[in-house]
């Protein structure tokens, strides 16, 4: 259980890490493939520093489709294209992904425990995938929802080779952008 001092840590931490980001219309066809949540990333950081291990997290309504790789790159998993450079923790990084490291991700994850609570059960990908339901409501066009849910087909791939029991058919994989998959 969160006590009192260590909740009133993370919504000041909260507050500090949230960024609003306006994107105008000229840069709208690419706005939903650079953006990247970094909003839970620093606060889940902060709890663990503090000797938080049971969470339950609200997601939903994020303005990005990265399939929460931002938020996994700053709790220390790497994400690599062919050449094993650093893709950018974006949607948009997801198009060169080809490896995944877990081997910087923080240790203290091991004990952590998360419980998602979401108001979707849409799956990662298809028809019914965060891409194809949310994408146009996050500026994408039909192009670029076909595009985006491959990539987040792929990197699902990725996952189930490091992580067997990964479904991206699973209830609410597909909230957020994706971010309920990483979870």
């Amino acid at each position: 259980m969160i006590d009192t001092i260590l909740f009133d840590s993370l919504l000041k931490g909260l507050k500090k890490n949230v960024k609003l980001v306006l994107v105008g219309d000229e840069n709208r066809e690419v706005n939903n493939v650079l953006l990247a949540l970094d909003i839970t990333d620093d606060v889940i950081q902060e709890a663990i520093n503090m000797g938080a291990r049971d969470f339950i997290i609200g997601i939903g309504g994020s303005s990005t489709n990265d399939c929460g790789i931002g938020m996994l790159s700053a709790l220390g998993f790497e994400f690599k294209d062919k050449s094993g450079n650093s893709v950018f923790p974006t949607a948009r990084g997801l198009e060169s992904l080809a490896e995944i490291s877990c081997k910087k991700a923080i240790p203290e994850l091991k004990e952590c425990t998360f419980r998602i609570a979401c108001d979707v059960t849409n799956p990662l990908c298809g028809k019914l995938g965060c891409s194809a339901v949310y994408g146009s409501q996050k500026g994408a066009s039909p192009e670029d929802i076909e595009k985006m849910d491959s990539w987040l087909r792929a990197y699902a791939e990725i996952c189930k080779k490091i992580l067997p029991t990964s479904d991206m058919e699973s209830h609410g994989a597909g909230a957020a952008g994706g971010l309920g998959f990483a979870f």
